[in-house]
Formats: structure tokens, sequence, C-alpha cells
């Protein structure tokens, strides 16, 4: 009998801290967490004016997941690759950015984007970089205000780009 009350405390014990260990790995982020297709994008044009463009044809998505962001581009078209540059460094189905990001309040902030490749080492893209012009951000890093947080919309500004995101 006692070996029994003590490999049941054993597996309980086991249990309890498997349960508090898996609780670090829940989604931190509430509705920002998940899949987030580019739908709209306003920019300033040369004279300052707003300039609108419906983007959902490029798709162009942002996944996050716990301090982790991921920006791809599914539309060839919009691949933002040179044609120049070595076979190697062109994508193959998808082109994928990633970062670390802080999400607080009312603010997200990427610190750094890096160039995935599979084939290759991941680079850190360059301050000056238009890689992902295309997706709103210019450079390797950009603070974003979130105006709108919930499970259908997200819209994020900063003072170059309006984004408007639906989830996916």
């Amino acid at each position: 009998m006692k070996k029994t009350s003590n490999t049941l405390l054993s597996t309980l014990a086991i249990f309890i801290l498997i349960v508090t260990n898996a609780c670090d790995k829940l989604p931190k982020n509430g509705d920002l967490e998940g899949n987030w297709q580019l739908a709209e994008m306003t920019s300033a044009d040369s004279d300052n004016q707003p300039i609108t463009e419906d983007v959902k044809h490029k798709k162009i998505f942002w996944v996050f997941q716990q301090d982790l962001l991921c920006i791809r581009y599914y539309n060839k078209a919009y691949f933002p690759f040179d044609a120049n540059k070595e076979v190697h460094e062109q994508p193959q189905d998808y082109s994928e950015f990633f970062g670390r990001f802080n999400h607080q309040s009312n603010t997200l902030d990427i610190p750094q984007l890096y160039v995935h490749d599979t084939r290759s080492t991941d680079k850190p893209l360059n301050t000056n970089s238009r890689l992902l012009k295309e997706s709103g951000i210019i450079g390797n890093r950009e603070t974003f205000r979130i105006e709108v947080l919930n499970k259908e919309q997200l819209i994020l500004s900063s003072d170059k780009v309006r984004l408007v995101f639906r989830n996916f």
C-alpha cells in the first residue's frame, strides 16, 4: 500500500511540475498572437498626401507567437529580392523575415529583423534596408502605435505608415 501511495504522490508531483512549467508557454500577447494578413497600407506621397493601397493580393502575413515575429511574402510577384542576386539568396516558395518584438500597452517595438535563409545563415537586415518596404517597414527596426487590436483587426501606425491587418 505504501508503494502505491508513493507512486501516486510521485506521479502527482511530476504532473504539477509539468503543468506549472507549461504555463510559461501560454500566449502572453492576447489578441495579437496568431496570423495577420496585411490588408491595407497608407503612406505619404512626395507631396505628403496620404495614399491608401489595398494590399491583400500581395499575400503578406505577419505571424506573432510569444515574442517572435515572422513576416512572410507568399506572392512571388512581390518578393523583396533583387533578380541579380545569387541563386542561394533567392527565396523558394516564400520570403521570410523574423525578429523579436516587444508588445506593451499600445506599443509594438521591433528592435531587429533578419532574413531567414534555410540554405545559409540568417542575416540581419541593414539599417537602411528596403526589403520590407512592401510590408510597411523601412530599415531593420520599427516602433508602431497600436490603434486597434481585437480578434478580427489589427491597425498599426508609425510616423511613416499606417497598416491595417485582418486576422487570418
